[in-house]
């Protein structure tokens, strides 16, 4: 991952958690150095959750720290803000994100103590125009009092898609039921029947809500989708967890195992924690696990959802997801270029990589970057003048990349183009001398 500092306000306010262990104090709601009465921070959240842009662009986001007691505090000037590829979007010292360039970026805080949470930020392409918005949950119950965060999902004409709640203008039909604000935070005033529409820029939808007196039936958390994955040397846990109940959720535990021999409980050790924000009845949010410095053999994984028995549930035996069986090979992966080729036509280069995985393990993820016209080779770390990321290339395969940049070679003239493969030096390889190729760019 490219560690640099990065976006507004195509955006949903839902909080993404990620957490270390319970870890060291922390300190009361006014003052974070006051630790006098501190209790176990459990993780950071950040606002919004996985927002969509457009260039220029800009989005503040907010950081907060969870308490075992229950206690949140935002932590935004307390953070370490961090994006991962600042030619996307860049992130400053206060939260507030930019807009650079079309892609993904994750947007990262860590927190002094040492949680951490990230989302991803998307940034659509010149010509992106909005062709759908949907509201998330559809319809809403919530008590009186109490609150759902809403999501406005956006689709846009380049084929990317994410959160603008950020952006829409909300209304409620009758707020004496229920009011929404300006990020699709909606509160249930008295018990009754509304709509809340979402208006956003051409596009609008609307979603039923009843505000009932009291609990509203029960959560049903489980996870809905998994892929589980050994890369170089540590588990790649992608999740996505549905509440399928008709109650929010409080804000529960996701822990991962990395080798059980049978289901884990509530009071099996785990390998990696997430601290998962309150979950609206219907909705559902993707999360990332990571377990680090695995040796080579096969592994029994598992997925357990509200380790800790907070969420009262329609449903407690769909809350453990596996076993699920994991092989890290022996050996080390090997990037290599099997060809490099070029076509111009002055106004655009199109650049055509075929990518080799010869080692014996997968690689993670990692940067194809070309140099466009360079005759020395170039560093560690140098930004090409197109890329694309890879996340994953199984050992033994191959794929090909396209990468395309405005401008070519003159007339009469031509680039000495270069093609970096892990240009970043993030995957550990058997080889690293291969790494590099070349290619002479003539006008078509």
């Amino acid at each position: 991952m490219r560690n640099d500092v990065g976006l507004v306000s195509k955006t949903d306010p839902s909080i993404a958690l990620l957490s270390a262990c319970p870890g060291g104090d922390s300190g009361s709601e006014t003052d974070i150095s006051d630790t006098s009465a501190a209790s176990a921070l459990l993780g950071v959240g950040i606002a919004p959750n996985d927002p969509i842009l457009a260039i220029d662009e800009t989005v503040p986001f907010e950081a907060r720290a969870f308490y075992e007691d229950t206690s949140v505090e935002v932590v935004t000037d307390v953070v370490q803000w961090v994006s991962t590829d600042t030619r996307i979007a860049t992130v400053d010292a206060n939260g507030v994100a930019t807009a650079i360039a079309p892609g993904v970026t994750e947007i990262i805080a860590t927190h002094p103590d040492g949680p951490s949470a990230k989302v991803n930020l998307t940034v659509t392409g010149p010509e992106a125009e909005l062709t759908a918005v949907t509201l998330s949950p559809d319809p809403v119950s919530v008590p009186s009092g109490q609150t759902v965060q809403m999501t406005a999902n956006a689709s846009f004409s380049d084929g990317t898609s994410g959160n603008i709640a950020a952006s829409c203008n909300w209304t409620s039909d009758a707020t004496g039921v229920a009011t929404v604000d300006a990020a699709g935070l909606l509160t249930g005033v008295s018990v009754g029947s509304t709509n809340v529409t979402a208006t956003c820029g051409a596009m609008s939808d609307s979603a039923p809500v009843q505000v009932t007196n009291g609990t509203v039936g029960s959560a049903d958390l489980h996870v809905s989708y998994a892929n589980i994955v050994a890369i170089d040397n540590y588990l790649d846990y992608s999740l996505i967890i549905e509440n399928d109940g008709t109650s929010p959720t409080p804000s529960v535990i996701v822990r991962a195992f990395k080798n059980l021999a049978s289901a884990p409980t509530s009071t099996s050790t785990a390998d990696a924690t997430y601290q998962l924000a309150p979950l609206a009845a219907g909705a559902s949010v993707p999360l990332h696990l990571t377990v680090n410095n695995i040796s080579a053999g096969t592994y029994n994984t598992w997925v357990l959802v509200d380790a800790t028995n907070v969420s009262n549930e329609s449903n407690e035996s769909n809350n453990v997801h596996g076993p699920v069986s994991v092989t890290l090979s022996a050996g080390e992966p090997d990037l290599v270029v099997e060809s490099f080729t070029a076509l111009s036509d002055g106004d655009t280069t199109l650049y055509e990589v075929e990518i080799a995985n010869n080692g014996d393990n997968d690689a993670g993820s990692f940067y194809i970057d070309i140099f466009a016209d360079q005759l020395s080779d170039p560093d560690i770390g140098d930004y090409g003048d197109t890329y694309e990321e890879v996340s994953y290339l199984q050992a033994g395969d191959s794929a090909v990349f396209l990468l395309e940049m405005w401008g070519g070679p003159g007339i009469d003239g031509y680039w000495d183009s270069i093609v970096f493969v892990d240009s970043a030096d993030e995957v550990v390889e058997s080889n690293e001398d291969n790494n590099l190729d070349y290619t002479t760019v003539y006008l078509d």
